[in-house]
């Protein structure tokens, strides 16, 4: 009949189980802090993403909300050459290619705004020297301002003067959100690149950490089983 273990083997066995329940234990709590980890950094690029796609339409919608309000500015000059021998209409065409001219002054500083803030230098550029080529058209549309009394005679001439002027600004708006929608595709394929790559990474820890874990748990164990006192 075999002997029955003596108090300090048990003891001893008694502090292996803990060590290897508490080993099991931290394994499971290492092993759950870095899957915890990578969800979270893997939602906070995508929030950040999702974060720098809505200021870009916010930036895009700027962009086309100024080339909309440019064409009402030009519109409402038309309107002040084909209407404006009345005061009233003259008046009504001013008001509205004023208002227009500011809309779309403060939708390029508002384009201005998202690129400094995200670093584009190219697409700040772009919309500095379209704001600039705005107030150009500004100041060339008032240097051939007919009053309201010169408008019958002076309609033809004054069209002729500014005929064209709007062109390059259209055609430098469609430029500005085709660049940054161009862009922020580039920015997106890199991001996601990143993305993969540290998925992978942490993927990588997260098994390694495991392994190892795994592996001391065995020892553990295999030691354990070979306490004399599991024997008697």
């Amino acid at each position: 009949m075999s002997a029955l273990p003596s108090n300090f083997e048990r003891a001893r066995l008694r502090r292996a189980l803990i060590q290897l329940a508490s080993l099991l234990v931290l394994t499971l709590l290492a092993s759950g802090l870095v899957s915890l980890f990578s969800l979270w950094s893997m939602e906070r690029m995508q929030a950040r993403m999702l974060e720098r796609q809505s200021a870009l339409l916010s930036a895009v919608d700027h962009a086309r909300s100024a080339q909309v309000s440019f064409k009402i500015q030009v519109q409402s000059w038309k309107n002040l050459l084909l209407r404006g021998e009345s005061r009233t209409n003259y008046e009504t065409a001013m008001h509205e290619f004023e208002v227009s001219e500011r809309r779309t002054d403060a939708n390029l500083q508002s384009v201005i705004d998202w690129a400094e803030t995200t670093k584009d230098n190219e697409a700040r550029e772009s919309a500095i020297a379209l704001r600039a080529e705005h107030a150009k058209v500004g100041t060339g549309y008032r240097l051939n301002l007919p009053t309201s009394e010169q408008v019958p005679k002076l309609r033809d001439q004054a069209d002729m003067a500014v005929r064209g002027i709007d062109r390059p600004l259209n055609s430098g708006l469609d430029e500005l959100v085709t660049a940054m929608l161009v862009g922020e595709r580039k920015t997106e394929g890199l991001d996601r690149a990143t993305a993969i790559d540290r998925f992978a990474t942490l993927s990588r820890i997260i098994w390694i950490s495991i392994g190892l874990s795994l592996l001391l748990v065995l020892s553990m164990l295999a030691r354990t089983l070979r306490d004399p006192a599991l024997k008697t």
